[in-house]
């Protein structure tokens, strides 16, 4: 393979990986920040929309992990030995609703034991649109209705019924 075809076929990888990504991010995601200090989370039990990320930032002197109850996610597997220490920052995307427990290796435990929190993750508010029927020369009528993109879904809704009359 040339170097310019190589170039040509990088290039065009590279654009679709872009484009794909920014796609599936859902419109609106925003991040809320936890606070850990002083073995405590701040702003320990949050609520998020999904595909939210939230960040912890570790701002005391202590070491600390942010670790699923469920496993979805830990910042620092191999705390106590590794853990997130002061201005430390770990993040995690939440893309389904439901409810996870968290808590801190050292400081706490599963199921809300000690240094925890609770990340309530709910479902993307969605608005739909319906446009008005229209009927056509041959007497079909054909609503349409579009319903924007939501966090669960990577693409706008669309869906059309036509009745045929007479």
């Amino acid at each position: 393979m040339s170097l310019r075809r190589f170039a040509a076929v990088a290039g065009t990888i590279t654009l679709v990986a872009a484009a794909a990504m920014a796609w599936s991010l859902p419109s609106g995601a925003a991040t809320a920040q936890v606070d850990i200090r002083d073995n405590q989370f701040v702003a320990a039990d949050i609520t998020i929309t999904a595909g939210d990320t939230v960040t912890w930032t570790e701002s005391g002197s202590g070491t600390h992990s942010v670790t699923a109850d469920d496993a979805s996610f830990d910042s620092s597997p191999a705390c106590p030995g590794t853990c997130l220490g002061n201005g430390s920052v770990f993040s995690h995307m939440f893309a389904s609703p439901g409810t996870y427990r968290y808590y801190c290796h050292i400081h706490g435990g599963p199921d809300g034991q000690g240094m925890s929190g609770t990340v309530t993750v709910v479902t993307a508010a969605t608005t739909t649109t319906t446009a008005p029927t229209t009927t056509t020369p041959g007497g079909t009528t054909a609503p349409v209705t579009v319903a924007p993109m939501s966090a669960a879904s990577a693409s706008p809704a669309v869906s059309a019924t036509a009745a045929l009359t007479g």
